[in-house]
């Protein structure tokens, strides 16, 4: 109910934010699913991307100016998507877009964001998206480049040669089935089993099934968090016991809150991690995070936070103005955020290395062997 009320509430100030803003304020738009099956995903970048505003506004904003966030919910739908790309594109004073966050959402936006040439910057991984339009960039590892790697670490690190899989019957997850099945291929591997499911599905027996004929080392559940927990809790109560490996949709404590004990020991990919000192900024963001919040950011939320400092970075090196932010996004020659080093290749793709997270004692923590 609560989160509910926080999704309305965010929808009645989106609504009201196109007419609210000054004209000299600097908008920027977030296009994210705030309700539906993948609103933590989008709560998360949300808040994140208010949190750098927040920060840039109290230093100054841009050359004096304010920023202020537009906040628009694709419900994780692509047919919502496209009616919210086009209420984005409408209004003028939008520099940029930060979304969106499901892959066919965003493959049914970017065509209406393109033709408007407004920059948008998504952290969906389906391959479609490499080089779709010059104004689109993506902050997180492709479908392929996740495949490659993970595929590489059930194999070369875990050691398991008998795979099957079980994925989200969408544009996200049979991107990334195919390119893990095309990735094994490649050392020779040929999967076990592999089964699909429709998205918002709950009973998953006959999958389940499936894999346990096959007899398998590992399964690869591709998919969000809602049915992945649902899914491993089925698994148990079928008498399936083998390691289990989840995609990056795994990645929220919402996993653990549905799934309970079954999830213990489940690995998932993820792009940040609260207690990683490697990268300049991750503490003191982890730690205004928080004290905002009440709880530690999550992967989604620090690439949303390294994307919007991107922006504003390129606004201050090369003016305010969408082609400004599209040409320094493609000039940019490693942005040192939270996640990491940042460059896009030639088809507005970064390449970030993956760690391998686990639920221990009900906590996301690192896993015990990464890439």
């Amino acid at each position: 109910m609560l989160r509910k009320m926080i999704a309305a509430a965010a929808m009645l100030l989106a609504s009201a934010s196109f007419n609210a803003a000054s004209a000299e304020d600097i908008v920027l738009a977030s296009a994210n699913p705030m309700t539906g099956n993948s609103a933590q995903f989008g709560q998360y970048k949300v808040r994140a991307i208010q949190l750098a505003i927040e920060q840039a506004n109290a230093a100054g904003g841009i050359d004096g100016r304010q920023i202020r966030l537009v906040v628009q919910d694709d419900q994780g739908n692509p047919k919502e998507a496209a009616l919210v790309a086009q209420r984005i594109v409408s209004d003028d004073s939008v520099m940029a877009v930060l979304g969106h966050w499901n892959s066919s959402s965003t493959l049914a936006a970017l065509p209406i964001y393109d033709k408007a040439n407004i920059p948008v910057v998504t952290d969906s991984i389906n391959r479609k998206i490499s080089g779709a339009s010059r104004w689109s960039f993506r902050v997180e590892p492709t479908d392929l480049q996740q495949a490659e790697q993970l595929s590489g670490y059930i194999v070369d690190t875990l050691g398991y040669k008998k795979i099957a899989v079980i994925y989200a019957n969408n544009d996200y997850g049979q991107g990334l089935a195919t390119a893990f099945a095309d990735a094994l291929s490649k050392r020779g591997i040929e999967l076990a089993a592999q089964d699909a499911y429709l998205e918002g599905a709950t009973d998953f027996t006959p999958q389940i099934s499936n894999v346990q004929q096959a007899e398998p080392e590992i399964l690869f559940i591709i998919g969000y968090y809602r049915e992945g927990a649902l899914i491993v809790q089925q698994a148990q109560r079928l008498g399936l016991e083998l390691p289990i490996l989840g995609s990056d949709g795994f990645t929220t404590q919402e996993l653990i809150k549905l799934g309970g004990a079954a999830v213990e020991g489940v690995v998932f990919p993820g792009f940040f991690f609260p207690n990683d000192e490697r990268f300049p900024g991750s503490l003191e963001f982890v730690s205004a995070y928080e004290a905002k919040y009440g709880e530690k950011p999550e992967s989604y939320g620090a690439l949303a936070y390294d994307t919007t400092n991107m922006i504003f970075a390129a606004m201050r090196e090369k003016g305010v103005s969408r082609e400004a932010i599209r040409d320094y996004l493609e000039q940019m020659d490693g942005f040192s955020g939270v996640t990491g080093s940042h460059k896009f290749n030639a088809d507005h793709d970064t390449e970030v290395r993956i760690i391998l997270l686990t639920v221990k004692d009900g906590e996301i923590v690192l896993a015990g062997k990464q890439l």
